[in-house]
């Protein structure tokens, strides 16, 4: 098999020779909207799923099983229930103390990342009304050995192809046929890689979403992200610490700090520099009262040597008699 369709990649890049205005354009294009700057989320993939999912704050299971679809039914009604804000995302529940919101955006976005379309039907798909007020966690999807092998390198910095890719899926397949040419399946498999490789700043929403438009009708051709040798529930000891700053859980045994327990670090390193700057301001202040008091006492010493070795002027007595007598005779 053609595995990546680098002909139908070579082709896309060929007829991609626009420019950033002919990409503006192409953008706009494609979002209906007439305008080339359309609204842009972010997607913010932080820390693997693995790792994320074994914080207390916000833990979740992985299963793609219909066990798993039921958990992840259960995560998008409560995710419908809450607002798409990065508050509601970081509300602790005072009853749990889970951020319950969070929680249900992480089970659906690695079900949704990580999982068959088949495996969960549309309901992961909220995701991407709430990457913009949510933290996401890292997760590829998941391998199948019957795929036509690995999905195009992309670079998420350079959306053209993406956005040509795209276009070629929006004019060239209908509601219920696509991927039946080379040209269709080299620009699906193009666009997963975007998809499931770059984070939604880089790509516009109504890119992402048009994405399983073609999902279900292209499933054939779906590429591989990563090898057979992928373990989606192995965490890395250097990965444990997540982008939200929380800590992860203690070892067997051992007690995981509170939730709160990152505020009260960040507060107590203020506490250190301003008690720094008190101390350098009390010294400073210690240092001139002790240069004054020195000064003075200089001063002082200096006086008595000059008093004892009679260089300090002393008034004179026979000026001050001839004084008093001429005021004497001045009152007469």
């Amino acid at each position: 098999k053609n595995l990546c369709h680098h002909r139908t990649l070579s082709s896309l890049t060929s007829r991609l020779q626009m420019g950033p205005l002919g990409a503006a354009l192409l953008g706009a294009a494609l979002l209906g909207s007439g305008r080339a700057d359309a609204p842009i989320t972010f997607h913010d993939h932080g820390e693997s799923c693995a790792c994320t999912m074994l914080e207390p704050l916000h833990a979740f299971t992985l299963d793609c099983s219909a066990s798993g679809a039921a958990a992840v039914a259960a995560a998008e009604v409560t995710l419908s229930n809450c607002a798409p804000t990065k508050e509601a995302c970081a509300t602790i529940d005072e009853a749990t103390g889970v951020q319950l919101c969070q929680t249900a955006f992480y089970t659906l976005q690695a079900h949704h990342d990580h999982c068959e379309h088949s495996d969960l039907g549309h309901h992961s798909e909220l995701v991407h009304d709430y990457e913009v007020a949510c933290h996401s966690c890292t997760i590829p999807r998941n391998y199948q050995s019957h795929r036509e092998g690995m999905c195009p390198t992309v670079d998420c910095d350079d959306v053209d192809l993406a956005l040509l890719a795209h276009h070629t899926l929006q004019h060239s397949c209908s509601a219920s046929n696509c991927c039946d040419t080379d040209d269709e399946i080299g620009a699906f498999q193009l666009l997963t890689a975007y998809h499931d490789e770059c984070d939604a700043r880089h790509l516009p929403l109504g890119v992402l979403k048009a994405w399983h438009d073609f999902e279900e009708l292209c499933e054939a051709h779906l590429c591989n992200m990563v090898d057979a040798s992928f373990d989606p529930l192995e965490c890395s000891h250097d990965d444990k610490r997540t982008t939200m700053g929380h800590f992860a859980p203690a070892a067997a045994g051992g007690v995981s700090p509170p939730a709160w327990a990152d505020s009260l670090i960040g507060m107590s390193a203020w506490l250190v520099v301003v008690s720094f700057l008190l101390l350098a301001v009390l010294f400073i202040l210690a240092r001139d009262l002790r240069a004054v008091k020195e000064l003075t006492l200089r001063r002082a010493d200096t006086m008595v040597m000059f008093s004892k070795q009679g260089l300090l002027a002393q008034p004179d007595s026979s000026a001050t008699v001839e004084m008093g007598a001429a005021e004497s005779a001045g009152r007469a």
